[in-house]
C-alpha cells in the first residue's frame, strides 16, 4: 500500500511497472518491474483446459498503455472505474508472478488518485478477497462482456472495507485514551511525542525512537520506561542485537483488523 500511495500522483505505465518492482525486488528479482514475455494461463495444466487464457505477450504493453489512458479520465465515477481498472488489468494479466498484489494495490493508486482517499487506505482489496468464489465469477462475466458484478462487489467490499477501517480507528483511539490514562503524572512532551510513535510504530526499539522523535539515549529508555510502566509497551526479546519492545494492545487491535478483513462471506 505503501508503493500505491507513493505512486497515485501519476497513474501510468511506468509506475505500474514501479508498483510492481517495489513489491517484488526484495525475492523474485528476476521478474520485478517486467512485463511477462510468455504464455500463461489460469487453471487447468495446459490452455486448452484453463479456466481463462490471458491475452498474447506481445499486447501485455499496449493493452497495459490502454488501460492506463482509461484510468486517467475523469469523467466516471471513481469507484466504477476503479473496479473496471481492476478487472481489466486481472484479465490483461500483465506479470507471471505478482500481478494479483500489482492489482490490488492498484486499487489503493486510484481511490487516492480520484480523491476518494485523502490521508488513509481502505483495504477493499482484502474485503473482495473474503469470496473468493464471487470474485472469479464477477471477473469471468467482466470477460463475457458484464461490468455489473465487478462493480456491484466493489461497492459493497468498500462498504465492508470502511466499516473495518472505522472499527479500527476507535480501537486505536481507545488504546491511546487507556495509555494516557495510566501514566501516573502527566507526561512531557517527549513522551508524549514517544506515546504517538507506537501507534505508527507497534514494535520498536530505542534507537527507533531517538531517530524518529530526536530523543538522546538516556531520554528514549525513559520513555520506553514510562510506556512500560503504564502498559503501553512490553520486552519482546532482541533485534539485531537491539532490545526490542512491542505495543500489544494496538497489535491486537491490528490482529483484529487483518482477522475481519479477511473473514469469509457466507452465502
Amino acid at each position: 500500500m505503501s508503493a500505491a500511495i507513493d505512486l497515485a500522483e501519476n497513474l501510468c505505465s511506468e509506475n505500474i511497472l514501479a508498483m510492481h518492482r517495489g513489491l517484488l525486488e526484495s525475492f523474485e528479482p528476476q521478474l520485478a518491474g517486467r512485463y511477462r514475455a510468455e504464455a500463461v494461463w489460469i487453471g487447468g495444466n495446459s490452455p486448452h483446459s484453463a479456466m481463462f487464457v490471458p491475452p498474447h505477450e506481445d499486447r501485455v504493453g499496449p493493452g497495459i498503455a490502454d488501460l492506463v489512458r482509461f484510468m486517467q479520465r475523469d469523467d466516471i465515477p471513481a469507484l466504477t472505474q476503479t473496479a473496471i481498472s481492476h478487472a481489466q488489468f486481472e484479465t490483461i494479466h500483465p506479470f507471471p508472478d505478482g500481478y494479483g498484489r500489482t492489482g490490488r494495490a492498484l486499487v489503493g493508486s486510484m481511490l487516492r488518485n480520484k480523491g476518494v482517499t485523502e490521508k488513509v487506505t481502505i483495504p477493499v482489496s482484502s474485503s473482495l478477497l473474503t469470496d473468493t468464489a464471487a470474485y472469479f465469477d464477477a471477473l469471468g462475466a467482466y470477460r463475457e462482456g458484464d461490468i455489473e458484478p465487478v462493480v456491484d462487489m466493489f461497492a459493497k467490499s468498500t462498504l465492508r472495507a470502511t466499516g473495518n477501517g472505522r472499527k479500527l480507528a476507535a480501537d486505536i483511539r481507545n488504546v491511546r485514551e487507556q495509555v494516557l490514562a495510566g501514566f501516573l503524572r502527566p507526561p512531557g512532551e517527549g513522551l508524549k511525542q514517544a506515546t504517538e510513535l507506537i501507534f505508527r510504530e507497534p514494535a520498536m526499539t530505542a534507537q527507533l525512537l531517538m531517530h524518529a522523535i530526536g530523543q538522546s539515549s538516556s531520554a528514549a529508555y525513559r520513555s520506553i520506561e514510562r510506556l512500560e510502566q503504564a502498559g503501553a509497551l512490553k520486552a519482546a526479546g532482541h533485534v539485531n542485537g537491539q532490545r526490542a519492545w512491542i505495543a500489544p494492545k494496538v497489535i491486537a487491535a491490528l490482529d483484529d483488523f487483518a482477522t475481519r478483513a479477511c473473514r469469509r462471506v457466507r452465502g
